[in-house]
């Protein structure tokens, strides 16, 4: 389930391929991590022959619109009794309909489609490539998509190199199709169809220079600078089933994912989702029949014969495929701010975690106040060293400031700060994923803390860099390991009795490089669990398997490279210690002009959270070990299309798994006592994140809602999921830059979020999917965070030596009335309070998002989902 979306506004520095959807391979459509409730249905369905319109309740789009939309697919392809006129596609699509569960208040995030009235699954020839009746989807963002143009407008055609792609749909079906004028840059007889972005740029052929090989000079189509396989949303390939359905999800692109499509930059900017049926028969016009091979390659050009593979761009203006589309539109809510020009803003810092919760309720609160409410996201240490230096005036956070928690900073200015912490929401981290079989979609997964010790250490063996075409590796680790090759090999994974599959190196997709409190709790986690504990310390487990030597600690005799300390408290990433490079040096320089990859590169990083969740959507482990002699680099195969297993995993935050559809796993409550290959399953206790776990472990012991303690995972209730973190705004009194306004701002923030922003649901103000309500002590502990955070701390009263005149005492000093909290500061009278507040401490955070170590960017950038302020 989804809920409704809008891009967020945060600061940034560039974020990896990874961060953008290329859902071209489809979403699972699973239930999300913590279900929401009290969805709006803003549903469309539309029938291919009558055209007849079925719109939802909350659908912006009506019925009249819609239906103005579609083409007239009667008049196309049939003769007006109800027979075909000759081109076959009447008899293929006459009983089809399109319906799509979400299109209004729409951001990055998954919609799930559902295409039904195929005559039968989708066919294949031997090898697995398709013969007909399967679903081509694209975004596109024409004002008209009645104009003779408006397949220009969509993002089409990024796969027109992936061989496992051109296997199953052939040649031309994955293109923009090229028309048959000659091309003006390669003097060929065609040229690519282009596509228009809604900037007015127009893509071009060209030619690119690589450095040296026989395939120096490389062929373009123009695409590449708008946008790539890695970042398109096209899915090329979703097939029907036996009873002729197809049922997938597909990933919308905002304005702040995508800008050449420019959905949501303006207030209610619709784009469009098109579908493009893919039968039994030619896509040859009777016009050009005999003359446009690229519309069929198997009939000799035939109009209306059926074929043996369904041949031909499904935008190319010279095929008739477009022409049979279903038109849905996406109403996508505004990527920019919608308070009022001139609006005052109020900045936070902080943690990932709260974007979605926060994003929601700035739209109310801009509705409310009048106040722009931005947020700029950082890790946690970087975010309270901002806080307790006065460059953050509100911290979003879900540790204490202590000496070891605030960056850089002089733990000295800890004695001076009078800091105020408020819960504002309970959510948690996850393992996501996607495990689907041409058959079956699998939505759980047993994980007990060694298992993922193993997946964070390269502890397998396909998790250690090497390079395909045939490439050699340097790899002391390997040598020393006799490990299985890959999780799915592994015995404690078929021990926990989950599902086999054959994919030959699934990883787990991480963040990184930069550090986060989620990350901190996640590995006192494993530290707390018996078994984790003595793998990593490598000792084996029970069938043999041992740590990855690069990992070991340092003390330990078979450490390489000095060994990695995991057990550091100030362990807060994910690193990637395995020193091993392929190929080895003289092959690279003699074969692959020099390139290695080493273990970053091999399994790169994601630069956010929510950028690790899109990535385990769509499979993409971007394992960049294929070399590309076209380009000259080394770079990641396609992943898996919709009719082949599909497995990937990865850390996400609970709400980015509910954007995204993604199952997560079960993982074990830590033990005290070591497991044996009889009780690694039976002796454990598994659980699956939710709104009940969440609940369970916020209310239980072992977990301080508000308190400043850590967990104690050894406490936690039998029901409670074990990663549970509670997010707190902190806001430091004493800061002298903080002045009334600011402090009723936000107060007024805080106000808010521990009220009317706990009620759960999808509509703008509330708590989204993902997160679990404030209990009643943590609402009381934030509405006094509220209530002080308008007053500052009492003045230490100045000794005066005897006999000495008397100084005026000043009082402290705050902000005039500067939007941002900052700028000319004025005396102003200081009110006392109790300095007493509450906290939850140790619990994890999820600053994902980089903002750089400059600290925050005096004009933050769109990046994601909601509007965060202006």
């Amino acid at each position: 389930m989804t809920h409704l979306r809008v891009p967020l506004r945060v600061t940034a520095l560039a974020v990896t391929a990874g961060s953008v959807l290329g859902l071209f391979y489809g979403v699972s459509v699973v239930p999300g991590a913590v279900a929401a409730t009290g969805e709006a249905d803003s549903s469309i369905t539309v029938a291919w022959a009558s055209g007849e319109v079925v719109v939802g309740s909350a659908a912006t789009a009506t019925a009249a619109e819609v239906r103005a939309v579609q083409p007239n697919h009667a008049a196309l392809t049939s003769d007006g009794n109800g027979a075909d006129a000759g081109s076959g596609h009447w008899d293929d699509f006459r009983d089809l309909s399109v319906s799509v569960d979400s299109t209004t208040g729409l951001g990055d995030q998954s919609i799930s489609v559902t295409v039904s009235g195929f005559s039968s699954g989708t066919d294949y020839l031997g090898g697995g490539s398709a013969i007909g009746n399967y679903v081509q989807a694209m975004q596109c963002w024409g004002a008209d998509p009645n104009a003779s143009d408006f397949w220009q407008t969509c993002q089409f055609g990024s796969l027109s190199r992936a061989a496992n792609v051109q296997n199953v749909v052939g040649q031309y079906s994955k293109t923009r199709g090229l028309a048959d004028i000659p091309d003006a840059v390669t003097e060929s007889t065609f040229t690519p169809y282009p596509f228009r972005a809604v900037t007015g740029q127009v893509s071009a052929p060209a030619l690119n220079v690589q450095p040296g090989g026989s395939h120096a000079t490389v062929y373009s189509d123009g695409l590449e600078p708008f946008f790539t396989s890695s970042s398109s949303n096209e899915l090329v390939f979703q097939p029907a089933d036996a009873e002729g359905r197809a049922v997938f999800g597909f990933a919308t692109q905002s304005a702040v994912t995508q800008p050449y499509l420019g959905c949501g930059d303006a207030a209610g900017a619709r784009c469009w989702l098109v579908i493009v049926p893919r039968g039994q028969h030619s896509g040859v016009r009777p016009e050009t029949a005999g003359i446009t091979e690229i519309c069929d390659t198997d009939n000799g050009h035939v109009f209306g014969q059926k074929t043996s593979r369904q041949e031909g761009s499904p935008v190319a203006p010279d095929c008739s495929f477009f022409d049979d589309r279903i038109v849905i539109p996406l109403d996508f809510d505004a990527t920019r701010p919608a308070c009022a020009a001139g609006a005052r803003e109020r900045r936070a810092a902080g943690s990932e975690f709260i974007a979605d919760a926060y994003s929601s309720w700035q739209q109310a609160l801009c509705a409310e106040t009048g106040t722009a409410y931005s947020l700029n996201t950082n890790s946690g240490n970087l975010t309270r060293e901002q806080l307790l230096t006065g460059q953050a005036k509100l911290a979003i956070v879900s540790r204490r400031l202590a000496s070891g928690t605030i960056g850089s900073a002089d733990p000295g200015l800890l004695a001076d700060a009078d800091i105020v912490y408020a819960p504002l929401a309970n959510t948690g981290l996850v393992f996501a994923f996607t495990f689907t079989t041409p058959t079956r979609i699998h939505d759980e997964l047993k994980l007990t803390p060694r298992l993922i010790a193993k997946l964070l250490t390269q502890s397998y063996e396909a998790d250690i860099p090497f390079a395909g075409s045939g490439a050699g590796a340097a790899s002391v680790s390997r040598d020393k390991l006799d490990n299985p090759e890959s999780l799915q090999q592994d015995p404690e994974w078929a021990a926990l009795k989950n599902p086999g599959f054959n994919q030959s190196s699934p990883q787990l997709i991480v963040v990184g490089p930069q550090g986060d409190d989620a990350i901190a709790l996640l590995w006192e986690y494993l530290r707390s669990d018996a078994d984790a504990r003595a793998f990593l310390n490598g000792e084996a487990d029970p069938w043999g398997m041992r740590i990855n030597p690069y990992y070991l600690p340092s003390a330990n005799s078979d450490a390489l490279d000095g060994g990695f300390d995991l057990f550091a408290d100030s362990l807060d990433t994910f690193p990637k210690a395995d020193r091993s490079v392929a190929p080895e040096a003289a092959e690279a320089e003699s074969a692959f002009l020099g390139q290695t990859i080493d273990s970053t590169s091999f399994s790169p990083y994601s630069g956010t959270f929510e950028a690790n969740a899109s990535r385990v959507v769509r499979v993409d482990a971007g394992q960049a070990n294929q070399w590309d002699r076209d380009r000259g680099r080394w770079s990641a195969p396609s992943p898996p299309l919709a009719n082949s297993e599909r497995f990937a995993m990865g850390v996400a935050t609970a709400p980015d798994a509910a954007d995204y559809n993604l199952a997560s796993a079960s993982i074990a409550l830590p033990v005290a006592q070591i497991t044996d290959a009889g009780t690694v399953l039976k002796g454990r206790t598994f659980i699956a994140p939710s709104d009940e776990t969440l609940a369970a472990a916020v209310g239980g012991a072992g977990y301080d809602p508000v308190g400043g303690g850590a967990t104690d995972f050894s406490a936690l209730p039998g029901d409670a999921y074990p990663l549970t973190l509670t997010l707190y705004a902190a806001a430091n009194r004493a800061d002298t830059g903080l002045d009334d306004a600011a402090r009723a701002d936000y107060s007024a923030l805080l106000t808010y979020a521990g009220g009317a922003g706990q009620e759960r649901g999808e509509r703008p103000g509330q708590l989204p999917e993902g997160y679990v309500p404030l209990t009643d002590a943590q609402r009381a502990a934030t509405a006094d965070a509220a209530a002080r955070i308008l007053t500052r701390p009492p003045q230490e009263p100045v000794e005066v030596p005897p006999g000495a005149a008397a100084a005026a005492v000043v009082p402290p000093v705050s902000a005039s009335a500067d939007p941002t909290g900052g700028g000319q500061v004025t005396a102003t009278a200081a009110t006392a309070s109790e300095a007493t507040g509450a906290f939850a401490g140790s619990i994890a955070l999820g600053g994902g998002l980089v903002a750089g170590l400059a600290g925050l960017a005096s004009s933050p950038f769109l990046l994601r989902r909601r509007a965060l302020g202006g």
